[in-house]
């Protein structure tokens, strides 16, 4: 369900933007950037970012190769 909630208000928000810009419309504009923010949300509540210093990402790299 939330994979689907994510892809409908990506595409809502890219539609929106589209007909926005389009148009000239500052509301649309302002709602499909609001849509847009709502699908980061459904994005990353199932793929939490992961802060990592710049030390770790090098062992990981040597760790790999």
């Amino acid at each position: 369900m939330e994979k689907f909630l994510f892809n409908a208000t990506l595409f809502a928000s890219a539609l929106l933007l589209m007909v926005g810009i389009f148009k000239s419309s500052i509301p649309i504009t302002a709602i499909s950037l609001v849509l847009a923010v709502v699908s980061q949300h459904f994005f990353r509540k199932k793929n939490p970012k992961q802060t990592r210093s710049y030390r770790e990402i090098v062992a990981a790299k040597q760790k790999k190769g």
